[in-house]
C-alpha cells in the first residue's frame, strides 16, 4: 500500500493494458532479479561445501595412511602414502610435519602452518589435519587445494543464470503484453461502439468474441443498447 500511495494520479490514468503490463512486468523483473542474485550464491555455497567435504575426506584418509610411516620414521613409506592423494586434480600440495614441525614428507610446494583458510588471493584452500596413531598425536598434515576450477564453474553458472534471467524477463514481458492486449481488445471494442452510438448510430453493437466475463459484458451491453433503442423508438412514436 505505501508503494501504491506514492504513485501519481497520472499513473492511474494510463490505459488498462499499460497498467497490467507495468504491474505484472514489475513482478517478472523482480523474479528474474531474484534468480540472478540467489541461484549463483546458492550454487557457489554448495560447491564450496562440496570442496570442503572432499578436502576433509582426502586429508583424513591421507593422515591415517601416513600415520604408521611417521611413527616409524620411514620417509619412503611416507611419500608413498601421499601418492594416492596426489592423483586428485584439485590438489596443489600436501605436506606432512612431524612433532618438531619439520617436513617429513611432501608433494608439491611446501607451505607453513595456517590452519583452515583461504589463501593466495582466494585461489587455494588450505586444510590442516592432525595425524594420530594409537591416541598419540604424531604430527600435522597440510593439504592445499586449488579453487580455480570451482571459481570457473561459478562464473559459468553466473553466465547461465544471467541468460536464463534475461530470457525469463523477455519472454515474460512478451507474454504479458500479449495477454494484456487480448484482455483489452473487448473493452476497446465496446468503447468504439459507445462512441458510435454517441454519434447517433444506434445500430452499432459490441462484438461478442467469447463466452467468458468479457463476452457476457459485451452481450449485456448490446442488450442494454437494444433496450434503450426500443424505448427511445417508443417515446418517439408516442410524441409523434
Amino acid at each position: 500500500m505505501p508503494i501504491l500511495a506514492k504513485l501519481s494520479p497520472a499513473a492511474w490514468n494510463q490505459p488498462l493494458k499499460v497498467k497490467i503490463f507495468a504491474v505484472v512486468g514489475f513482478l517478472i523483473a523482480m523474479i528474474s532479479a531474484f534468480i540472478f542474485v540467489y541461484l549463483p550464491q546458492k550454487l557457489e555455497a554448495q560447491a564450496t561445501r562440496n570442496l570442503h567435504d572432499k578436502a576433509a575426506s582426502i586429508s583424513q584418509m591421507t593422515a591415517f595412511s601416513v600415520g604408521s610411516a611417521l611413527y616409524f620414521g620411514d620417509q619412503d613409506a611416507g611419500h608413498e602414502a601421499l601418492l594416492g592423494a596426489s592423483l586428485n586434480d584439485e590438489l596443489v600440495s600436501i605436506v606432512v610435519f612431524d612433532r618438531r614441525d619439520t617436513v617429513f614428507a611432501s608433494y608439491g610446494p611446501v607451505a607453513g602452518h595456517g590452519g583452515t583458510s583461504f589463501a593466495d588471493a582466494g585461489t587455494t584452500y588450505l586444510l590442516e589435519t592432525p595425524i594420530h596413531l594409537l591416541g598419540d598425536r604424531l604430527g600435522t598434515l597440510h593439504t592445499t587445494f586449488s579453487l580455480l576450477e570451482l571459481q570457473r564453474e561459478v562464473r559459468r553458472a553466473r553466465v547461465t543464470v544471467a541468460v536464463i534471467s534475461l530470457l525469463v524477463c523477455g519472454i515474460g514481458s512478451i507474454l504479458v503484453f500479449s495477454i494484456s492486449s487480448v484482455m483489452n481488445a473487448p473493452l476497446r471494442n465496446m468503447l468504439l461502439a459507445v462512441a458510435q452510438i454517441d454519434r447517433g448510430d444506434w445500430w452499432q453493437r459490441a462484438e461478442v468474441r467469447s463466452s467468458d466475463e468479457m463476452g457476457m459484458l459485451a452481450a449485456s451491453f448490446n442488450d442494454m443498447v437494444e433496450s434503450v433503442q426500443s424505448r427511445t423508438h417508443d417515446l418517439e412514436q408516442e410524441i409523434g
